[in-house]
């Protein structure tokens, strides 16, 4: 697959950028601003991209170490799977190596550093559209993908549709002569394309723990939400959350709605939903009562928590206990 990227990048659909300005103008005609510098001073880029029914492909290929920001929160869905190289997530402090993926979400702020020689499939898709075929393919999750795992395992079993998919997607690219490149089988594979991406992150989504930390670069919204973690099974309060980040309550109200789009208290109701969640799809539905695990995260109203859950995450409590038998 890597061979017939680099086939794809050396043929006349590729774009070679030997500057910042370069790059950044044909990008940001086609996605998200963004801005390009090099530690070397030059930026070399190559970099293809194709169009398909739903979803926007590129294979890109780092030749410098590049240090890429989004000058806007993400519009789109996409999907960053190096073939070779690295890329590190300066926001989450994470390295993305080959068998591994990068999720991008819509409203996460991304900041990339892309190592010399690193090449990677990226698949974007936008809001609306990707909306549209969750609510096709999960008709009672739809809300859920932009709380998915921001990166996938590739090395799982449960990936094994996705690599192939990504795998004969590149080779069709590569042929002149494919069915793709004629457009007879475009809406095919790129349904099998995201398909089988949504596939394994709504395993991963089962699999992974919800308690995971986002990262925060302010120190004192930091300290707020790791007492919010710490504490996450009592009951707390929002004085308890300014105190803990050494700001005040109208302070610490502005750096959660910053930061995250909600008050603190909206914050903890839904991190303690996301655990709620966590432990029904781990739960035996022939044994365990939705009401006991509510009220173990401090949700002792049935009714109440029911509506609370249904908005969040598009499906009954009920519903996600049995879905362990159901998907």
């Amino acid at each position: 697959m890597l061979q017939q990227c680099l086939d794809i990048l050396s043929s006349y659909q590729a774009i070679h950028a030997t500057d910042a300005g370069m790059f950044e103008k044909t990008v940001n005609r086609l996605m998200e601003k963004r801005h390009v510098e090099s530690d070397e001073g030059e930026v070399m880029i190559d970099s293809a991209w194709i169009r398909l029914p739903y979803s926007g492909i590129g294979i890109v290929c780092h030749q410098s170490n590049n240090h890429v920001v989004f000058e806007e929160k993400a519009r789109s869905a996409q999907l960053l799977v190096p073939l070779q190289g690295y890329v590190d997530d300066l926001i989450t402090n994470l390295t993305i190596k080959p068998g591994m993926a990068k999720v991008i979400a819509p409203g996460d702020t991304v900041e990339l550093y892309w190592r010399e020689c690193c090449i990677a499939i990226v698949v974007r898709v936008d809001e609306t559209t990707l909306g549209d075929f969750i609510t096709r393919l999960y008709p009672e999750r739809h809300r859920i993908i932009w709380d998915l795992p921001r990166q996938l395992d590739l090395t799982h079993t449960n990936s094994a549709s996705l690599q192939s998919t990504l795998s004969l997607l590149v080779t069709e690219l590569s042929n002149q002569q494919s069915l793709l490149q004629a457009g007879i089988t475009s809406n095919l594979i790129d349904e099998l394309l995201l398909t089988s991406w949504l596939h394994i992150s709504m395993d991963s989504d089962r699999q992974a723990t919800l308690s995971h930390r986002p990262y925060v670069q302010n120190a004192a919204l930091r300290r707020a939400v790791n007492y919010i973690y710490d504490h996450l099974q009592e009951e707390i309060h929002l004085d308890a959350i300014a105190q803990a980040a050494g700001l005040g309550e109208r302070s610490v109200q502005k750096q959660f709605d910053r930061h995250f789009g909600v008050s603190p208290m909206r914050f903890v109701r839904r991190e303690k939903l996301k655990q709620v969640r966590a432990s029904l799809l781990q739960a035996d539905p022939q044994q365990a009562q939705v009401g006991d695990i509510a009220a173990a995260w401090g949700f002792y109203h049935t009714g109440h928590f029911s509506r609370l859950y249904k908005q969040e995450f598009g499906e009954s409590p009920s519903a996600t206990l049995a879905s362990r038998y159901t998907q």
